[in-house]
């Protein structure tokens, strides 16, 4: 794992979360499941999205299909999808320390960049 990521989770670790569910899918970011993706949008507020991958980080091209086929949704949340917390409130000292270099936020730019077309 690289040493960026270690600190990462490091600093996750001492967090304190609205609960386990947040934390649980703020960990798995970029990986194939369910997560959480914290950032700030192009206004600078609070950005808080729960997202969907068919596949890990860095697989995504190497899926072959005869057909259109997404293999990423993001959407933006306001509360926590597991305990309800509102999210902004909640994380508004934080916000800065949970933003994954990493993993891009914005869901048109991911929703266009993953939706694998029909080869021809």
């Amino acid at each position: 794992m690289p040493l960026k990521m270690l600190r990462r989770l490091s600093k996750a670790r001492k967090m304190r979360w609205c609960c386990i569910g947040f934390k649980a899918g703020y960990e798995s970011a970029g990986r194939r499941g369910t997560a959480y993706l914290v950032g700030r949008d192009s206004l600078g507020a609070p950005e808080f999205l729960i997202q969907h991958r068919a596949v890990d980080k860095g697989d995504e091209n190497h899926i072959k299909s005869d057909i259109s086929v997404t293999i990423i949704t993001d959407s933006r949340i306001l509360f926590c999808s597991s305990c309800g917390t509102n999210l902004a409130e909640f994380y508004k000292d934080s916000l800065d320390e949970l933003f994954r270099d990493d993993l891009e936020l914005g869901i048109l730019k991911k929703h266009e960049s993953f939706v694998l077309k029909p080869q021809d």
